[in-house]
């Protein structure tokens, strides 16, 4: 008897066209796909025409794909910052894909999320750049970039009850402090000696005055101006 013929997989993928970029992303099993180019897990191609592409899953089967144009033009925003937020209003389409950009403001489709034509953005200490398209069926338009600005930078309190104390060869520079924080930074006139999460540090005793300064690094990375102490032998 012969054995019935092996029933090649076809392969699973997710389609996203954002301007004239076509992703394409296996949703199980390596793909081939000639003509594209890979990153970040994806499989990629820029072309504004239709055109048609055949998915391969390696050693097994193969399914033909066809989209349709570049679907042209880009999405008004308009930002509105009210404190820790940002309001952003959308204009030009009925639906729209949100997108945050990560390194060199490259778009990463894994990040998409649906919005409407008003939401909310938190602001942090550092720059965040997004990437917002129009939505129409399965095609989405070229995207509008747009960042926010970063909060200002927070006043960091500095370290409280400063002294030192001496052993016959020490310096043990203490303090106390109340706040969250990351950690300290202890200086040698001016010199980073070094950073300790705790609220001491040991220095070997100076042969000179000397001025030793403490500074607080907070959980944000934010650095307190620093407070100092002086030694006279």
């Amino acid at each position: 008897m012969k054995a019935d013929p092996q029933v090649l997989l076809r392969p699973k993928v997710e389609v996203s066209r954002i301007g004239d970029t076509l992703y394409v992303r296996s949703l199980e099993g390596a793909i081939k796909i000639e003509g594209f180019e890979e990153e970040r897990g994806f499989l990629y191609r820029r072309e504004e025409k239709p055109f048609c592409f055949t998915v391969k899953r390696v050693s097994e089967g193969k399914e033909k794909y066809c989209v349709e144009e570049a679907l042209k033009g880009v999405p008004e925003v308009s930002l509105s910052y009210a404190g820790y937020e940002v309001v952003v209003r959308a204009r030009g389409y009925k639906s729209y894909a949100l997108y945050t950009l990560v390194e060199d403001h490259r778009l990463d489709p894994l990040t998409r999320r649906s919005v409407g034509e008003s939401f909310r953005l938190k602001r942090g200490y550092s720059k965040t750049c997004y990437a917002l398209t129009g939505v129409e069926g399965r095609r989405e338009t070229y995207p509008h970039i747009f960042c926010l600005e970063p909060l200002p930078p927070s006043q960091v309190k500095d370290v409280e009850n400063l002294e030192y104390r001496t052993t016959h060869r020490l310096l043990i520079l203490v303090w106390s402090y109340e706040n969250e924080y990351h950690s300290f930074f202890v200086y040698k006139d001016g010199e980073l000696l070094g950073e300790t999460k705790g609220f001491s540090f040991e220095i070997e005793l100076p042969k000179g005055r000397t001025t030793f300064t403490v500074k607080v690094k907070s959980k944000e990375g934010f650095i307190s101006k620093g407070r100092s102490i002086t030694y006279s032998p």
